[in-house]
């Protein structure tokens, strides 16, 4: 089979923006996009934690991606909204400022590996998308939580079942 006949692999990305960056995950691990809600604080929790939120019955835990990734939010809170994902310990829901789309992106629009000063920090960063004009930071949501905040996260009566 020649270059010409390969076909390519395309995969569908979920495209959001954290602060004025965009950002991008597999959509294959987003259970839902919901619109941001009120979210009942935790004591003594990390910063980024910000607490939990009640989604059709299910409480899910919500994760401020602009603190954990150090980035100014987007002053505009009404285009905020939650990205839930499902981990070992239950849904998890990621704040962003806004989601923008859902791309196809291939193989050959990918640029593997670590960017060095990236905001991002690089457990979580797994590549730039090249799409167009505009440069897209990949991350797995699955990768936002550590082993131990997530074993922490099953263990609370908060965790949804």
């Amino acid at each position: 089979m020649s270059d010409e006949e390969k076909v390519i692999e395309t995969e569908k990305y979920l495209i959001f923006y954290i602060g004025r960056e965009l950002y991008g995950t597999p959509l294959l691990e987003v259970r839902e996009v919901v619109e941001a809600q009120n979210i009942k604080p935790i004591p003594n929790v990390k910063s980024h934690f910000l607490g939990v939120t009640n989604l059709r019955g299910q409480i899910v835990g919500i994760v401020d991606l602009n603190i954990l990734f150090n980035v100014q939010p987007n002053q505009d809170k009404s285009l905020r909204s939650f990205i839930v994902f499902d981990t070992e310990a239950g849904q998890i829901g990621a704040s962003v400022d806004k989601v923008l789309s859902v791309e196809d992106l291939s193989e050959k629009d990918i640029e593997p590996g670590k960017i060095v000063g990236s905001k991002v920090p690089s457990q979580y960063f797994y590549g730039i998308a090249k799409q167009k004009d505009r440069l897209i930071n990949l991350i797995k949501l699955r990768e936002l939580l550590s082993d131990e905040e997530i074993e922490s996260y099953r263990h609370s009566k908060f965790a949804g079942k």
